[in-house]
């Protein structure tokens, strides 16, 4: 039988369970109980309420955020914030308020491969698959799953892809590998670190506009103080980390593309024809058939990024002749086969009345 769950739009704080905190938290560090004493903090004693008033339904200025570290790589590691819970319900309430909107202005990138589409679907139906989210898990819900996932890992249902891997191995790059015989990819350095949280309203008006209406409650502006309150006050970089801050960009990024789809058009190359590009993030993949088209949209794409004080990592441009086997690819090949391997040591098919059945191996 198929059982309907109905997630309710107005549940406020259903965001701090998916997109307030990093996907690289301890396990023991969770959300589950703030959700569960902002939800029911009115039906609980004064002395409670009192409690959690002072502590995240206050009207303090500013929050500062709990930043800690994680390796990155063998010679590096990356800094994650922790945003606090005040900033937290802001960032819920802020959702709730413009959630819409949010999904309109991420839509709008002609390259984008991991955007949100619409706040997620209220059903549930029993599945191989309904239990995906019952324990943390580093990935966001595809349009495909959302039907099928009890318990959603983000707020919104993403359009494309969840993780980067899966374009690499997905239809639409084996398409682009066929077409063309070049991929450049490209990188934006520091990103998180780079953006100006003014530039939101850049994005969804003009520069100009936006500066003559600083003070103007729009959402552009008020998306910018609520980043800005959960950092310190601080307007050059986001928390990195908290999946509310890639919507941040990618909404800035969204028009970063428009502009450059814009001028490559004046330019006489054409989208789907001379060349085709995919951004997961703040990750650019150029597809096109000579390498001077692949200079002309860095070059564009330089430009455009240099409007919101981006700029593009040199050091991490590549350029791939035909077939496009990236380290990546490498190093997602090898552990498919170490799992494989395992797989293949510690179990057994066995067909049993007509069907493809597993058992532990006797050790």
């Amino acid at each position: 039988m198929k059982t309907k769950v109905r997630l309710h739009r107005s549940d406020v704080w259903r965001t701090v369970l998916t997109d307030t905190s990093p996907f690289e938290v301890p396990i023991i560090v969770s959300n589950d109980g703030f959700y569960k004493n902002l939800s029911q903090h009115k039906s609980k004693s004064e002395r409670f309420q009192k409690f959690i008033g002072a502590l995240v339904l206050s009207d303090a200025p500013y929050t500062v955020p709990y930043r800690y570290s994680i390796v990155k790589d063998i010679d590096s590691i990356r800094t994650l914030s922790l945003i606090h819970p005040l900033g937290q319900v802001q960032l819920a309430e802020f959702y709730h308020k413009y959630g819409q909107v949010i999904c309109e202005y991420a839509s709008r990138s002609p390259f984008s491969i991991r955007k949100p589409s619409k706040i997620g679907t209220t059903y549930f139906y029993p599945s191989p698959v309904s239990d995906r989210n019952k324990y943390r898990s580093a990935s966001v819900d595809t349009l495909e799953i959302d039907s099928l996932v009890r318990n959603p890992a983000s707020y919104f249902s993403y359009a494309g892809f969840d993780r980067l891997y899966r374009f690499f191995l997905s239809d639409d790059h084996i398409r682009l590998e066929k077409k063309y015989q070049f991929q450049l990819s490209l990188d934006i350095a520091k990103c998180f670190d780079s953006i100006y949280t003014h530039s939101i309203a850049w994005a969804v008006k003009s520069k100009e506009l936006a500066k003559e209406n600083t003070k103007a409650a729009s959402f552009g502006n008020r998306f910018d103080r609520v980043m800005q309150n959960l950092n310190y006050k601080e307007t050059s970089g986001i928390c990195i980390g908290p999946e509310a801050s890639r919507i941040f960009a990618e909404i800035i990024l969204a028009d970063v593309d428009q502009n450059v789809a814009s001028s490559l058009r004046k330019r006489s190359l054409r989208d789907k024809e001379d060349f085709e590009c995919r951004r997961y993030v703040d990750n650019y993949y150029v597809y096109a058939n000579s390498e001077e088209t692949l200079k002309t949209v860095k070059h564009e794409l330089a430009l455009a990024l240099r409007q919101y004080n981006l700029h593009l990592n040199d050091s991490k441009s590549e350029m791939l002749r035909r077939p496009f086997y990236t380290s990546k690819s490498l190093v997602v090949d090898r552990v498919k086969t170490s799992i494989q391997n395992l797989w293949d040591s510690t179990l057994e098919t066995k067909h049993v009345s007509g069907k493809r059945l597993e058992f532990p191996r006797k050790i």
